[in-house]
């Protein structure tokens, strides 16, 4: 099992993924470095963004131990604990501008939202729509009719369609796309 694409779950996880978009966790994606996890993602009503994470904020203790000493372990995988509910971690992060911070996040259900951000661009008349879209599904179908519905209404004639931090998914969602 690889650190990135593979993982052993639960059927009920699996199919909370697949079916609901949802997990059980803190509502981020994170990078990992030597010294720093980087957050990636901060998922609405999460307990990351209750806790006051953001994109771009670099976590460097948790649980009182440094990623640094996570890392050098082989540990890192493992130190926000098991994904069930009631999980409790302490982390400590930077903000860009350096600000320090230290906050508490209790691990609960996190919906995932499918798209993201339905955007219309103007320039020099074109009318450019930009979806950005998570993960391919079962709510993903309605998301997607929904985005671009707003883009046809729009008057939207070309697409931007950001995969970026796409998990994967289901094949027939991707049909549907």
């Amino acid at each position: 099992i690889d650190d990135r694409f593979s993982y052993i779950t639960s059927a009920a996880a699996n199919e909370a993924l697949y079916g609901d978009s949802q997990f059980v966790g803190y509502g981020m994606s994170t990078q990992t470095t030597s010294t720093h996890l980087t957050a990636l993602q901060v998922f609405d009503a999460s307990p990351a963004l209750e806790a006051g994470l953001e994109r771009g904020d670099r976590i460097t203790q948790i649980n009182g131990q440094s990623v640094v000493a996570l890392v050098s372990a082989g540990t890192i995988g493992g130190a926000f604990g098991p994904a069930d509910i009631g999980v409790a971690s302490e982390v400590v992060f930077e903000k860009p501008n350096g600000d320090r911070r230290t906050a508490r996040m209790v691990k609960r259900v996190v919906t995932i939202p499918t798209v993201s951000l339905t955007r219309v661009v103007e320039d020099n008349g074109r009318k450019i729509g930009y979806v950005f879209f998570r993960n391919f599904v079962r709510p993903s179908v309605a998301a997607l009719n929904d985005a671009f519905a707003a883009l046809k209404a729009s008057g939207a004639t070309e697409l931007v369609l950001d995969l970026r931090y796409n998990g994967g998914g289901l094949v027939d969602v991707a049909v549907h796309l």
